[in-house]
């Protein structure tokens, strides 16, 4: 006989949804908002104003802190009230430069740029497509002959014939073609050094065709707009790289020049500007924030461990893991401390909720995203919550340890002091048991960093999806840099909790 046991959970679940839809969307906007709160701060966005403010501050703050261990409390903060206003003076440059208005007039400068750059190119562009054929022969003659890649080479040579001089984006298709298969056959760049001239020879050229929707975009400015609202990153990037190569690559002194005035007043439009400065922002604050809570061993490795997640090109994806990570922490630790408290203040609260977290951390970690995908559809919601609910037993768990192992001695000097059961546990229980809840946190956020890679796969985002995106595409190196990174991130964040528990202690 089967006992439908799964049948009845999901009758539970369904019936749960229907009936608490407006509670899951509230408990959905509330995580949601302070995930996006964390996020905004984390990536210092330019949109709003508050990240700028906030990181100042803690700016201020930390700098107060550290110097208050060395010199008199007027001078700590008055070295923190320095570091607030110069945090605040870069950031205020920052921001108005971001915020910097493209007016019809620059606008029409930069397209008259461009539009140079298209002239000059017009003129020094070839007639025929023998640059590319001789590429293709001096290319054939590094081949072995009779191999498939020298048939490759003819099979290339002869899709040209058929292309007109000025449609330079289906030669680079055909050059482009032949230099990946080249690359699979193990050629070195010695080997492929005509080929790869080839190609950076028509690139150039098919910057006449990329720049039409990009000056189209610069016509449709007829009123003052944010300058990094003009362009999208990916565009931009393509043409600033185009005309790098335009400048490289051309003989012609016109091109040139051209193509130089075109770059400079072009840079203008970069989305990207200025990111450098937030991201150095953000990284001088976490590893000050080290320097504070665990000595100058965990700065040299924060500033290091950091560095190689930018230069990784994971640090966008490292700190919206974060803020996935710190969010979830913070609800377990709201839901998770009073619970601690009252098991350890009730027995029956105790033996009802000491099973619940038996049950919660022998279930497999995928189950959680059942519900979780159930009640709050696919996103970085539902990985939250998932996180929370996996991350949450250690938090009960330490609370309830932590204020039971407070000394009969403390709790009856209170009591024949006259304290009531809330300052017996805010004045006396509490700051006892401290460090083995700080001991818990450390715990809830090991869990919540194990779960990053499982909640990518409901799209999440972070560095879980890049894990997952490296294994299910075969990116092995890609994969790898975000697991470091998910590494660097999870020792970062345990030797702080570990040097706040000790602290405590002492």
């Amino acid at each position: 006989m089967k006992i439908p046991v799964g049948d009845f959970f999901e009758h539970i679940v369904n019936f749960l949804k229907d009936n608490l839809q407006g509670l899951f969307d509230v408990i959905s906007t509330a995580v949601k908002a302070v995930i996006v709160f964390l996020e905004n701060i984390f990536l210092l966005e330019p949109h709003v104003l508050y990240p700028s403010v906030i990181v100042a501050l803690l700016f201020g703050l930390l700098v107060a802190v550290a110097f208050c261990r060395r010199v008199r409390l007027p001078l700590a903060i008055a070295a923190g009230v320095v570091a607030c206003l110069v945090v605040g003076g870069i950031e205020s440059y920052r921001l108005s430069e971001l915020r910097a208005m493209l007016t019809p007039e620059k606008s029409a400068a930069i397209q008259a740029d461009l539009q140079a750059v298209v002239t000059a190119l017009d003129k020094a562009a070839p007639e025929t497509t023998d640059p590319a054929t001789t590429a293709l022969n001096k290319f054939g003659v590094q081949v072995e002959r009779g191999s498939k890649l020298a048939r490759q080479t003819r099979v290339a040579g002869i899709s040209l014939r058929d292309v007109d001089a000025d449609e330079y984006q289906e030669i680079l298709v055909s050059l482009k073609t032949l230099r990946a298969e080249a690359d699979e056959a193990g050629l070195d760049q010695s080997q492929t050094e005509d080929l790869d001239d080839a190609i950076d020879y028509y690139e150039s050229f098919s910057l006449i065709k990329d720049v039409e929707p990009v000056v189209g975009m610069l016509k449709r400015v007829t009123a003052p707009e944010a300058r990094v609202d003009v362009l999208n990153t990916r565009t931009y990037a393509r043409i600033a790289e185009k005309l790098q190569i335009v400048q490289a690559v051309s003989t012609d002194v016109n091109v040139q020049q051209a193509s130089e005035q075109a770059l400079a007043s072009f840079t203008r439009l970069d989305p990207e500007r200025l990111a450098w400065m937030g991201k150095a922002l953000i990284l001088a604050l976490l590893a000050l924030f080290a320097f504070v809570i665990a000595g100058t061993g965990m700065f040299a490795m924060a500033v290091i461990g950091f560095l190689l997640v930018m230069s990784m090109s994971m640090w966008d994806l490292t700190m919206l893991t974060l803020a996935m990570v710190l969010a979830a922490t913070g609800f377990a630790l709201v839901i998770g401390v009073p619970l601690g408290i009252l098991a350890a203040r009730s027995k029956l609260a105790e033996k009802i909720i000491r099973p619940v977290l038996d049950f919660m951390q022998t279930l497999p970690a995928f189950v959680y995203l059942i519900p979780a995908v159930i009640f709050f559809n696919l996103g970085v919601v539902p990985g939250a919550f998932a996180t929370l609910i996996f991350a949450m037993p250690p938090a009960v768990r330490f609370t309830t340890l932590g204020i039971r192992q407070v000394p009969e001695e403390v709790v009856e000097a209170a009591h024949a002091f006259g304290a009531n059961d809330w300052q017996m546990l805010v004045k006396a229980q509490l700051p006892i048991a401290m460090p083995t809840i700080l001991a818990g946190l450390n715990q809830t956020i090991m869990l919540a960093l194990s779960m990053v890679v499982i909640v990518g796969m409901i799209g999440a985002g972070g560095l879980g999806e890049a894990v997952l995106s490296g294994i299910t595409q075969m990116q092995i190196g890609y994969g790898f840099e975000s697991g470091i990174s998910i590494v660097i991130l999870a020792i970062y964040l345990d030797r702080l909790t570990q040097a706040l528990g000790s602290q405590k202690k002492h």
